[in-house]
């Protein structure tokens, strides 16, 4: 009978060496051939491995036994979890709705990072919770946060345990906290679709998208509607306002700034957002025309740009004659920005609003009643555009309505 008295050095394996230890297949699990083992110095092992096949033989039964490699994992970044948190990630691709308990606020944004559900490279692991927040706008990512925020403070008024996927059970009672302090069905609608985006990122299972949850905020809106009270700034409105201006203001560059800011809100259809955005070279003045660039807006998260001209009328002829003036003053004042203080500092749309309700405290009109805001332009400026003979169709281009909103804006009667 042959005896190994020593570990063999050649490449080739030996038929009476011991299967390899488990540490021994965890150091060379990267390896795709069997480990290199010693043999036993007790007498001839009834055991022989296979490299052809990869099976273990056990020669005194003959039946085989599969070796199991171990998968390799990469390494995930736990710089993000707390350290008084094991997370435990699900493999990639797996469906599994892990359930996660956050003990405290401060750690919650940590805990339910992208790693703590899917297999995700340490150093790519910014990179994609980057590629993911720069997927929505930056106003919607600010109003997702405050509806997540809301709701992890409402668990914790509650006593209820921070559990990612939250239970059904506690969106149902949330929705009730909502209505019961009088939030506005907008307000929960956002929360909830920023909390359902949540959830949707990390593959969990959605009881936001529940059939009850959506039964819910319909009969949510169903029984807090309400009618929009905003009443549209008319043409003789907007005068008196421009006349106004230089009577509140400090200086006759203020006054010119809000007067051609009210006046392009008017009859170029803008948001209050898209009037303070507008860049330096974004108004071009021309003789029978005024042409204003919006690079991005409420309907065109992607900056594909659209344009709105002003022809140059009777009743715009005064935008064109305080645009010119402003436009004299302004090229002394260095920014980007095309509507800034004399400071450089950019016009808000605090500020905007503002402005508004002191002209209108000025010419004694309601300002509590938020009657009166700052969109007030925009509606003014469609139904204006209607009742001077505009077709509704060519309203909608020019305000950048994608749908039938527009008629919403169209007020010839209040």
């Amino acid at each position: 009978m042959l005896r190994a008295s020593k570990v063999r050095t050649s490449k080739s394996k030996s038929p009476y060496a011991r299967p390899p230890t488990r540490g021994a297949v965890v150091a060379s699990r990267a390896s795709t051939r069997m480990p290199n083992v010693t043999s036993s110095s007790s007498g001839p092992s009834t055991v022989a491995v296979t490299e052809s096949t990869g099976r273990i033989y056990d020669r005194s039964q003959s039946l085989p036994v599969p070796v199991v490699q171990p998968t390799v994992q990469p390494v995930l970044d736990r710089a993000r979890a707390p350290s008084d948190q094991t997370v435990e990630p699900s493999v990639a691709g797996s469906s599994t709705n892990t359930v996660l308990e956050v003990s405290s606020a401060g750690s919650w944004g940590a805990a339910l990072s992208l790693s703590s559900s899917y297999t995700i490279f340490a150093n790519y692991s910014s990179i994609v919770e980057d590629l993911v927040e720069a997927s929505i706008s930056e106003n919607t990512n600010k109003v997702y946060k405050q509806g997540i925020q809301a709701f992890f403070k409402y668990r914790v008024d509650k006593s209820l345990q921070q559990l990612w996927p939250p239970p059904i059970d506690h969106v149902i009672n949330f929705i009730a906290y909502m209505y019961e302090r009088n939030c506005a069905f907008s307000t929960v609608k956002c929360y909830l679709s920023g909390l359902s985006f949540f959830i949707n990122v990390h593959g969990w299972t959605n009881p936001v998208e529940s059939f009850l949850i959506k039964k819910l905020l319909s009969g949510y809106k169903r029984s807090t509607l309400t009618s929009d009270i905003r009443r549209p700034i008319t043409l003789q409105m907007l005068l008196s306002i421009i006349d106004t201006l230089p009577q509140v203001t400090y200086s006759t560059y203020e006054a010119m700034l809000f007067q051609c800011a009210y006046l392009l809100a008017f009859f170029a259809l803008l948001r209050v957002s898209e009037v303070v955005s507008l860049q330096s070279n974004c108004v071009q003045l021309l003789q029978d025309q005024v042409i204003i660039l919006i690079k991005s807006s409420k309907t065109d998260q992607l900056y594909q740009g659209s344009s709105v001209k002003v022809l140059k009328h009777a009743q715009s002829q005064i935008l064109f004659l305080l645009l010119q003036k402003f436009l004299v003053v302004r090229h002394t004042v260095r920014s980007n920005k095309f509507f800034v203080h004399y400071n450089s500092k950019p016009l808000t749309q605090y500020q905007f609003s503002s402005m508004l309700n002191r002209c209108l405290s000025f010419l004694n009109m309601p300002t509590s009643s938020g009657v009166y805001k700052s969109h007030s332009f925009r509606i003014g400026g469609a139904t204006h555009l209607y009742l001077s003979g505009m077709n509704e169709s060519e309203i909608k281009i020019m305000g950048r309505w994608n749908s039938s909103a527009y008629k919403s804006y169209i007020r010839p009667i209040l």
